[in-house]
């Protein structure tokens, strides 16, 4: 099934419709049964583990989550006490975040990371797990350098992604990030702590960065 998503993705990519894929994806899944490889159902397992270590109390601040999905990290940080507002792509993966999850109240809405709402808050959490890796390098720059402005002063952004050597070649979606993409960050934020990230599952090389917007 993974084939599948590759497949699709690739279709999508080579017409320079860099995002409109996930709506494909998504339409197959909820439609057709489409087995999509990172739905779990569950919060993903770096989000639990990371928001555990740093002791993440949410205390009724806003949160943001980047490329929500099926909104299984927006419900674990509404767990938690925040005031969650989540966004993705595909305008089906909304309307199905809405029929599943009713009871925690998350904010769940259609954006476009390269294009993001411009009345859209500052807000003092924001995750950003495996959506930028999802881009191709023409696109991903505009897409790191307007992360900081969505976070409010003093807020924090953990940001979870796939990593590559610089010379490192890969095939087909996602698109890993190099350390130096990840360092523009640190001309708008402070890096508080960074961590690489072990799978028992796959050979991906991840990390963890945590940042602070002074």
């Amino acid at each position: 099934m993974k084939e599948d998503v590759q497949e699709i993705a690739k279709k999508h990519i080579e017409q320079n419709d860099y995002l409109g894929w996930f709506e494909e994806i998504y339409q197959k899944g909820k439609n057709e049964g489409l087995e999509i490889p990172w739905v779990s159902q569950e919060v993903n397992p770096y989000v639990k583990y990371i928001c555990e270590k740093l002791n993440v109390e949410g205390n009724n601040k806003q949160a943001l989550v980047i490329g929500c999905g099926l909104g299984e990290d927006s419900e674990y940080l509404s767990g938690l006490g925040f005031q969650v507002d989540a966004f993705d792509f595909s305008p089906t993966v909304i309307e199905w975040c809405k029929q599943i999850h009713t009871e925690r109240g998350v904010n769940y809405f259609v954006a476009d990371l390269l294009d993001l709402p411009k009345d859209l808050p500052k807000y003092d959490f924001v995750l950003e797990i495996y959506t930028l890796q999802t881009l191709p390098i023409s696109e991903r720059e505009k897409a790191i350098f307007s992360l900081p402005s969505i976070i409010k002063h003093g807020g924090e952004m953990v940001l979870i992604c796939r990593i590559k050597d610089i010379d490192e070649i890969t095939e087909g979606v996602p698109f890993p990030l190099t350390l130096s993409e990840l360092a523009t960050l640190q001309t708008s934020l402070i890096l508080t702590s960074s961590e690489r990230l072990l799978s028992d599952q796959d050979a991906w090389k991840r990390i963890c960065n945590v940042y602070k917007k002074p």
